[in-house]
């Protein structure tokens, strides 16, 4: 029996629900700070696309985190 825990329970890639969270939120962060200056140098389509990118990194974070809460839901 495996040592690691249901949240921290690597996918077929190698990757845990945690850490793929985490760059999810890191990079949603950075998409925000990136489509505000983008949005000041009134460059459209880039910031579209920043903002889709950093919609699609928060569903990412919160889809993690709630498979990681529905493996270990005393977490």
């Amino acid at each position: 029996m495996s040592s690691i825990s249901p949240e921290n329970e690597a996918d077929d890639r190698g990757v845990d629900a945690l850490e793929r969270e985490e760059a999810a939120r890191y990079i949603a962060a950075l998409t925000t700070e990136l489509s505000a200056i983008s949005r000041r140098a009134d460059l459209g389509l880039l910031t579209y696309f920043l903002e889709m990118a950093r919609m699609e990194a928060q569903e990412i974070a919160v889809a993690e985190r709630k498979t990681r809460r529905k493996a270990d839901p005393g977490a």
